[in-house]
């Protein structure tokens, strides 16, 4: 577990490299479980998105270990089973990680607004939906902030104030 933009899924693939088994829920979703989580693939059903747990969970070997990431009761528009959902949180050994919010946010910003993504117009567009779907939470002028600040090319800034609207989440 951690807060947004610690490389928890990034950890997962390194992970997998060294011959870990690991479940990675964002990936099968294809969501990044934000707000900002949508991916250029479309997510699977609920009933697609079962089913491909299922299968993979079946490849699981009960005598190792297997890392999963930390997540709540969707991954995007996916729910997580039941039995995922206790996996996740009572059994086995929650791992925190923790990195200062300077590295997030660079982190953030590599992972959304580098140039092969934002030579995409549409990129920008969806980066843009997303800033708009959380207006409820975030108030009116932080919004046009953010929108303003994304026109400008300035991805840190608007990095940042969603950190401060997510690590309030992480906090409750």
């Amino acid at each position: 577990g951690g807060c947004t933009g610690v490389g928890k899924t990034a950890i997962l693939h390194e992970l997998r490299k060294v011959d870990q088994q690991i479940l990675d829920l964002e990936g099968l979703a294809k969501h990044r479980g934000s707000a900002f989580g949508a991916t250029s693939e479309s997510q699977p059903s609920n009933e697609a998105f079962e089913n491909i747990l299922a299968f993979v969970v079946r490849r699981v070997t009960p005598t190792k270990p297997l890392w999963i990431e930390h997540e709540g009761k969707h991954v995007g528009k996916a729910s997580l089973p039941l039995g995922i959902l206790s996996w996740i949180t009572t059994t086995g050994t929650l791992v925190m990680l923790t990195m200062s919010k300077e590295l997030r946010v660079r982190r953030l910003v590599d992972d959304y607004c580098n140039d092969q993504n934002l030579s995409k117009v549409e990129q920008l567009e969806q980066l843009k939906n997303s800033v708009n779907l959380l207006s409820k939470r975030l108030g009116g002028q932080r919004v046009k902030d953010a929108l303003r600040l994304l026109d400008e090319g300035n991805w840190s800034e608007v990095a940042g104030m969603m950190l401060e609207y997510y690590d309030k989440l992480y906090e409750k």
